[in-house]
């Protein structure tokens, strides 16, 4: 099961015909001509095609290691060893975290292990929520790309959205993609009832299944930091993993923002019939309790 509101395809791991060298092993081969590959035990090999700002991975991770620290019970976030360009590719070679991805390990897990594996990830999240700035962005003042916040218009060359300093600002964009789907009493009426995303707050923007690590029932850290940014605060929990997220502390969860965003997700994504209903029982105060 990926995030809650997936922006497909997400990956694709090698399970039929796995490809592999000596000490060398095909892990995950990613839509976009991208890859992940073991090198040994302790070795992770990334590459892809260059594009400029591809290296905001390192950076992410480089940040969020640093804010954190390298305290001894804090779950790990990917070392980068060496990083180069060759050519048109780019290639990575990070730390391995021990243990496995949580979705492989799913078939082995209780219910107990997942209400605590949950536990573990919302305070280690809840230690981002201190991080914070004026505006969304990445840390290399980029407008921050996860899809599944800001989907680009369907008559978008380019798909960029404005920078966001204000709710106001939040609002506009996230409009951008309904607005077409809806009259505008019923757009004014559905924006006006968002949540705050004040203060922006750094997140990884993608806790799913996959990028979650577990050892012996226990999270032991965090991969793939591509996405990782400055969102509204509520991003972090409602795009999480529903496996996990209700076992949150108390300080990351926002139910009214889940709601919110569950029927904009609806408007946007889903065909105009199914949004214009979940609009209808939103506005007239009626929950929509699906996951």
């Amino acid at each position: 099961m990926p995030a809650r509101f997936p922006f497909i395809p997400l990956l694709k791991t090698e399970t039929e015909t796995s490809k592999s060298q000596p000490g060398c092993q095909l892990l995950v081969q990613k839509p976009g001509d991208r890859s992940i590959w073991a090198l040994g035990a302790s070795y992770i090999l990334k590459h892809r095609p260059y594009h400029s700002g591809c290296e905001i991975e390192i950076q992410n991770a480089e940040f969020a290691r640093k804010r954190l620290g390298e305290r001894q019970d804090m779950p790990s976030i990917p070392k980068t060893e060496l990083h180069w360009r060759d050519g048109d590719r780019y290639f990575v070679i990070e730390r391995r975290i021990e243990g496995e991805s949580l979705d492989n390990a799913l078939p082995r897990l209780t219910q107990q292990d997942l209400a605590r594996i949950g536990h573990q990830v919302g305070q280690y999240l809840l230690n981002f929520k201190t991080i914070t700035q004026s505006r969304t962005a990445r840390l290399d003042g980029r407008v921050v790309n996860d899809w599944r916040l800001f989907k680009p218009l369907p008559d978008s060359s380019s798909g960029d959205y404005l920078i966001c300093a204000t709710d106001s600002d939040l609002a506009s964009n996230l409009a951008l993609s309904i607005a077409r789907r809806l009259d505008k009493p019923n757009l004014d009426a559905f924006m006006a009832k968002m949540p705050s995303g004040l203060p922006f707050t750094f997140s990884h923007s993608d806790v799913h299944e996959g990028n979650i690590m577990v050892k012996d029932g226990n999270f032991v850290g965090l991969i793939d930091w591509e996405l990782a940014g400055f969102y509204p605060s509520w991003w972090e929990y409602i795009n999480s993993s529903p496996l996990l997220s209700e076992h949150f502390p108390a300080q990351i969860r926002n139910h009214d923002a889940l709601e919110w965003f569950r029927v904009y997700h609806a408007i946007r994504d889903q065909t105009k019939e199914e949004g214009a209903l979940r609009l209808s029982e939103y506005l007239q105060g009626r929950a929509w309790s699906s996951a």
